[in-house]
């Protein structure tokens, strides 16, 4: 099988990859320089945000308030 980047994969939560020392300074250096910039503080709010509208999606559901949008079959 040839590794396609257009296709979503997936793997088990327990299995092992291996990174060699100059790939993982690759990805902690990487992330320090994303961590130490504004635009990271923006990404950590848009994930509260997020997390706060998923919540009271959630909670409107299970109340009825907010219900799934009925789909119409296309005609041809």
């Amino acid at each position: 099988m040839e590794y396609n980047n257009n296709v979503n994969y997936q793997w088990k939560p327990d299995d092992k990859f291996e990174l060699s020392g100059l790939e993982f300074s690759l990805l902690v250096n990487a992330a320090r320089d994303f961590l130490n910039t504004a635009d990271s503080q923006k990404v950590f709010m848009v994930k509260n945000m997020y997390d706060v509208l998923e919540d009271k999606l959630r909670k409107g559901v299970k109340a009825g308030i907010i219900t799934p949008v009925e789909t119409k079959p296309q005609e041809n």
